[in-house]
């Protein structure tokens, strides 16, 4: 029992259930994602508890293994991802200590595979996919503003070429730190235009059943593309204005890609700042897993609840 365990194992202990604890209050703002932490810390407090030491083991690999990945979350400060590594390392030491604090028992080394096992799943869904929040309506109507889906990397990290018409997200051209989600409308050697809102890509119009048009004056700039340049056009747009326009069309240069917003006339991409790089690109949209309408006269910035979920699109594939 808890009174039995060795020091170290006993504030495992108390540490895997305080973040399950934890975990279940937080299923007021995302029911999905904090239902799967509790249930894994719930499991990693039972194990340490029943005194096996592969639970512990199992539990600082799951903190552990976010080390590495926190580099990649560019939406995070530098400052913030300091504060993170030290958290994800004392909790990693802690599991580590409480593991070794057990093992002298031989009874409490036995039973590893299903602990190695959840660490295995753990590890791959958090190397192959990414969570991300879309802010904007730029992709309505098929990815809604405060959807939050995720999105799988692994096979671009692999090399993976996108096609035409697929959704990406990626790092923001002009700063890194923030990331998009648009549509692919041009790979490289494409010739792209925009003629009374129609996508025209190598000559022929593309028929586009996901594209919409807000009602209202669109940008002319944006409605009939290329053509001069009006106000919110960045630097970059502008340089691919210049280079790479001939005979009306932009052309996609090698490992460069064009890309649009699905809500055509409300949607800030290549249009204004240009193509996007392969580098640039983190992976596509699977699964959304949660999703919040904006809470009616709610501060700026604060947090939505259960309440505001669109209970329709959970597991919505994208």
């Amino acid at each position: 029992m808890a009174d039995e365990l060795p020091r170290t194992a006993k504030w495992g202990f108390r540490v895997c259930a305080a973040c399950a604890c934890l975990a279940l209050a937080a299923a007021i703002f995302n029911p999905l994602v904090a239902l799967i932490q509790a249930a894994a810390q719930t499991a990693f407090a039972w194990g340490i508890r029943r005194r096996h030491a592969w639970a512990a083991f199992a539990a600082a690999g799951l903190w552990l293994t976010l080390l590495p990945l926190l580099p990649l979350r560019v939406e995070i400060r530098a400052a913030d991802q300091w504060l993170a590594v030290a958290i994800l390392a004392a909790m990693g030491s802690l599991m580590l200590a409480s593991g070794f604090s057990l093992w002298p028992d031989p009874a409490a080394r036995t039973g590893a595979a299903p602990w190695i096992a959840l660490l295995v799943l753990w590890v791959a869904g958090n190397v192959c996919f990414r969570p991300f929040r879309q802010p904007s309506i730029s992709m309505e109507p098929k990815i809604l503003a405060g959807d939050q889906f995720f999105v799988e990397t692994s096979t671009w990290t692999l090399g993976r070429a996108p096609k035409r018409d697929e959704i990406l997200v990626f790092r923001y051209p002009i700063d890194g730190r923030q990331t998009y989600v648009k549509r692919v409308a041009g790979i490289p050697g494409d010739r792209i235009a925009i003629r009374h809102g129609r996508l025209i890509r190598n000559g022929a119009e593309v028929v586009e059943p996901w594209a919409v048009h807000q009602a209202g004056s669109p940008d002319p700039y944006g409605f009939n593309f290329p053509s001069e340049p009006g106000f919110g056009v960045k630097a970059p747009a502008e340089e691919m204005l210049r280079a790479n326009v001939h005979g009306g069309e932009v052309v996609v240069p090698a490992g460069e890609y064009f890309v649009l917003g699905d809500n055509r006339d409300d949607s800030f991409d290549s249009r204004y700042w240009g193509f996007v790089r392969r580098a640039d690109i983190i992976g596509s949209p699977t699964l959304v897993y949660a999703s919040y309408d904006e809470a009616p006269g709610a501060r700026a910035g604060s947090m939505p609840t259960v309440r505001h979920l669109r209970w329709a699109r959970l597991f919505k594939v994208l």
